[in-house]
């Protein structure tokens, strides 16, 4: 909106009193919409995972095959299989991102 009123020739102060954002906000939608062609957000970097896909896809089949397996036990299961070391936490939060939230230790 700020874009399209600004390419009408409507200074900031008017656009912000008009879409009630403070001026500072106007000019800054603005200049990233010069530098970039585009108001969206950039994709950010975030911390790499330290599983893959296909790790993740075998720590799940290995809980559906035992189900009493506590996360400690799983981890250390995961660890023999995968050769990787990771927290109970990572099993915890890969086996609920694989929808299994059930009684995780």
């Amino acid at each position: 909106q700020i874009v399209i009123l600004r390419k009408e020739g409507i200074s900031y102060g008017c656009i912000a009193k008009k879409i009630k954002v403070p001026k500072s906000t106007v000019i800054d939608v603005w200049k990233k919409y010069l530098k970039s062609g585009s108001t969206d957000d950039k994709p950010r970097t975030g911390r790499p995972s330290s599983t893959t896909s296909r790790q993740d896809r075998v720590l799940t089949r290995m809980s559906l095959q035992d189900r009493y397996l506590t996360a400690p036990q799983l981890r250390l299961a995961w660890k023999e299989t995968c050769d990787i070391s990771v927290s109970t936490s990572t099993v915890k939060s890969r086996l609920a991102s694989a929808g299994l939230n059930g009684r995780i230790t």
